[in-house]
């Protein structure tokens, strides 16, 4: 009878425990919240909820093929996982409301999978869709859409754990937040996804080690596609590894900072601002990426960027100019910041010509020849001292960069159809002389970009561009003290020069052909403006000088030579003035005129009065000031004689021969008026066809002897070097004076013998005699 009540009792407490069971992992009320214990499997269910849910400590519950669809219109709910809780969803549907009012919230050592899922309008304007401090936290096959879709993930302990592999994340109504932000966590494998959206794409602040990003495709419409800072207090072995990535992002397409021995590698990008930056890293490797311009309307493009950054190692990267659309301004390198140690660079390429970086060269001795490098696409010097570089030329390319230089030589530059502008920036006595800029493509600002820098120069510098070209300057100078632009030419249609928060610069023996010549804006004060040719190609404008009166003060603009280069509308031209191109101007903030535009030839040389009077200094009513059967006009241009000859000087060369005697081959040799000595023998001119009768444009033919086809020297026996009378070195003659020397002393040597002799005879005859 016991054992028979013990077994009822039994039973009883049995089925009471179940229904308890049943009742905690039913279908939530409506008006309550639901909260689960144990562990427990639900499969194929739906669920309206209204109530938050609570997988409770030490739970392990698991929702298979089910569907929640959370309907509380006015609060926030959420599916909480609590410590040392875990919580799978396999093949479930999750539909919050388009308001945004629903959450999945994993607590402290918690886990959760999520695993071939769906998960739609899920997150809230506080919170988003997934938000995990847990110690493990997976999804795997699954599909985030909607306005706050994304993951949230931080957690303190060591041990965490993420991994997101094979999902989607599609935030497609511009929420403003990134698709997953991760925060101090370590041990993170994002693989295999495609993260599409608004904002940032991953962006990871203040993450550990081993960060994996392998293979995603990652479009984001707005600032960075993968942004990763690194903890500076936190020791990294591992880093960061971003590769075999494809990114579309409107700003920078990785971003990363702190990182120390992370990879880089195999990328592909798609931005507008920034293909990879790498800020405060140390000994990472940047290799084999591949970066395009996206097309839309932002700053500058920059394919790399480097920040402080030390001792990295940069590879195979390239950037490539998209096959169709907008060509936009380009430079492979940018570099900020301070350093950049044994940074090592190799075959680095901008549309498949080489991107140099010269960096930390101090050589004054040093001549860098860039003759036989046909295939530059980018120079970029940074922190050099002292350097010649010679004979650039870049093509349908980027451009040119120096630096944070002092003392640069840059000479016989060609730039051409190049995707930026000449940049010089913080910089001191840098020059760029004899070169030429030509059709910088789709250029936003400049041809020439001086900022920031110190003495630096243009010397005998071309820029020329087309009407297309609205809105471009020849040279920007901002921020600069005392640059200096001499005898350059800018034929850029739009502004010639702009001077911005700039002093103390000179411009002078310039030709100007564009609608303004000078710009000068915004507290630039102090500048002279002397001496330039300035032609203006008509248009609507009406100023050659465009000045912010309020702002600027001490700029002196004389001696300027203005005229119109389709209508000059000289009603006199007796008084050599015209009539309309005389604009206002500002001298000492007091309105003026300059009253020095002389743009007749009164002497038909070819040259206006006013280039005679004050550049060339000639005569303006004289068409041969020199006297030497040259018209002014042809001695100061290559012109029909091929020579820039001096036009107050009849013999430029100092030969004894008129200029106009050498160029027109009067005694029958074309010599070189500008050369003392035509051929190099160490002859003058002169000497060779008045006296020597030898040819003196033919370094084979000099006096005392020609050289035959063997180069021996053959004795002209028409010639008489001792009978010349002249200084010029005879052949031998150097032999002379230590053959002198010798008989000399042989003489001596037979003047003594024979005394000696002389006196053996004198003692024999005293001898015989006695």
């Amino acid at each position: 009878m016991r054992k028979k009540s013990f077994l009822i009792i039994s039973l009883l407490s049995m089925s009471i425990f179940f229904s308890f069971v049943s009742f905690a992992h039913s279908t939530p009320p409506e008006t309550a919240t639901w909260s689960i214990t144990g562990t427990v499997t639900f499969t194929g269910d739906s669920y309206d909820v209204y109530y938050s849910i609570y997988i409770q400590t030490g739970a392990v519950v698991e929702f298979s093929n089910c569907e929640f669809n959370f309907l509380n219109e006015t609060d926030e709910i959420f599916i909480k996982v609590n410590p040392n809780a875990e919580l799978i969803l396999s093949e479930c549907v999750l539909n919050g409301m388009e308001i945004g009012n629903a959450y999945i919230e994993v607590d402290d050592d918690a886990n959760l999978t999520i695993k071939d899922s769906t998960l739609t309008n899920m997150g809230t304007g506080t919170r988003m869709a997934i938000e995990t401090h847990g110690n493990f936290v997976k999804l795997e096959g699954t599909e985030l859409y909607g306005k706050y879709c994304g993951l949230s993930a931080s957690s303190p302990i060591a041990s965490s754990n993420l991994i997101i592999k094979s999902c989607i994340l599609d935030d497609d109504n511009a929420s403003m937040r990134p698709a997953i932000a991760i925060f101090d966590q370590a041990d993170i494998l994002i693989e295999d996804s495609s993260i599409l959206g608004y904002v940032i794409a991953i962006d990871m602040g203040s993450v550990r080690e081993n960060i994996t990003i392998y293979n995603n495709t990652v479009k984001y419409q707005e600032n960075d596609a993968i942004f990763g800072w690194i903890a500076g207090s936190i020791p990294q072995d591992q880093g960061i590894n971003i590769t075999d990535n494809v990114i579309d992002a409107s700003n920078r397409g990785i971003y990363t900072s702190g990182a120390k021995h992370s990879n880089i590698i195999g990328n592909q990008i798609a931005t507008d601002w920034t293909g990879i930056f790498i800020g405060n890293g140390i000994n990472q490797t940047v290799a084999n990426n591949t970066m395009t311009y996206r097309q839309s309307v932002y700053a500058d493009f920059n394919a790399i960027t480097l920040k402080d950054s030390f001792d990295n190692k940069l590879s195979n990267n390239s950037y490539v100019t998209p096959s169709s659309g907008e060509v936009h301004p380009t430079n492979f390198f940018n570099i900020e910041g301070t350093g950049l140690g044994s940074t090592m660079l190799y075959n680095n390429t901008i549309n498949g010509k080489v991107a140099q970086l010269l960096k930390g060269i101090t050589d004054y001795s040093a001549e860098i020849d860039k003759s036989s490098e046909q295939d530059i696409g980018e120079l970029y010097v940074w922190q050099c001292t002292g350097l010649k570089i010679a004979n650039l030329n870049i093509t349908d390319s980027s451009a040119l960069v120096l630096d944070e230089c002092t003392d640069l030589v840059v000479e016989n530059c060609s730039i051409n159809n190049a995707y930026s502008r000449i940049l010089i920036q913080d910089s001191d006595n840098c020059t760029i002389a004899n070169s030429s800029v030509e059709s910088i493509i789709d250029l936003r600002e400049n041809y020439v970009n001086i900022h920031e820098s110190t003495n630096c120069t243009l010397y005998n510098t071309t820029m020329i561009g087309d009407s297309s070209l609205i809105g471009k300057c020849g040279v920007g100078i901002s921020k600069s003290i005392n640059t200096t632009i001499d005898t350059g030419i800018f034929e850029t249609y739009d502004v010639g020069i702009q001077l911005w928060k700039s002093n103390g610069s000179l411009i002078m023996d310039s030709t100007f052909h564009c609608l303004t010549a000078l710009s000068i804006i915004d507290t630039s004060c102090y500048n002279n403006f002397t001496q330039n040719e300035i032609v203006k190609w008509g248009g609507g404008q009406d100023q050659y000088i465009y000045n912010d009166v309020g702002t600027t003060k001490g700029n002196i603009f004389d001696y300027n030579h203005w005229s119109g280069y389709w209508n000059a509308n000289d009603t006199t031209p007796e008084n050599g003035i015209a009539d309309e191109p005389h604009q206002i101007y500002v001298v000492e903030n007091t309105f003026g005129y300059d009253y020095y535009p002389l743009f007749i030839d009164t002497d038909s040389d070819d040259l206006d009065d006013f280039q005679e009077i004050y550049h060339y200094k000639t005569d303006p009513e004289d068409d041969d000031s020199d006297d030497d059967n040259l018209l002014d006009g042809e001695e100061v241009v290559t012109g029909a004689d091929g020579f820039v000859t001096n036009p107050n000087d009849e013999d430029t060369d100092g030969d004894a021969l008129t200029d106009w005697e050498e160029v027109s081959a009067f005694y029958g040799y074309d010599t070189d008026p500008t050369k003392e000595d035509s051929d190099g023998d160490d002859f003058n001119d002169y000497y060779e066809i008045m006296v020597a009768e030898t040819d003196p444009a033919d370094i084979e033919s000099y006096p005392g002897g020609t050289l035959d086809a063997e180069n021996t020297e053959i004795q002209d026996e028409e010639e008489d070097p001792i009978e010349d009378n002249t200084t010029g070195m005879i052949p031998g003659f150097g032999y002379i004076m230590p053959l002198t020397i010798l008989l000399c002393v042989f003489s001596g040597f037979l003047v003594k013998k024979k005394i000696k002799i002389n006196e053996n005879i004198s003692d024999n005859r005293r001898r015989a005699l006695s």
